[in-house]
């Protein structure tokens, strides 16, 4: 399921759940009708409408790290790359996403720009 098609999944089932008016049985009989509705017709004409004009970006949906679009010519065909001692599939031009995402991130940042991501550190003997 694309972000697209979750978010969408998401707002029909939340509205349902926040109408106060209606047993629970019917609340829960309505969401299951929306799940295979969405899971059966709606998603895959979805699916099908993205084959048939494929776009050259890359969305995620709310909840990732990636604000940017990614270009799938910059990803794909995955190549392999060795990390220690191992191969994984790697995006084709590297290097380009990741300045895409991150700038320049061969350079490190100055230590008064560095924000820990910790409340307390502490060391055990």
């Amino acid at each position: 399921m694309s972000g697209l098609d979750r978010r969408t999944h998401a707002r029909q089932i939340y509205n349902q759940l926040n109408n106060k008016n209606i047993k629970e049985s019917t609340l829960y009989k309505r969401i299951r009708r929306i799940y295979r509705f969405n899971t059966r017709i709606g998603f895959p004409i979805l699916r099908f409408i993205a084959k048939l004009f494929p776009g050259k970006e890359l969305r995620h949906s709310f909840g990732t790290a990636y604000f940017k679009p990614r270009y799938t010519d910059d990803i794909f065909p995955l190549t392999e790359m060795e990390f220690e001692g191992k191969m994984f599939p790697v995006p084709r031009q590297t290097d380009a996403v990741l300045r895409k995402i991150y700038g320049n991130y061969m350079q490190l940042p100055d230590l008064e720009n560095i924000h820990p991501h910790y409340n307390k550190l502490e060391f055990y003997k």
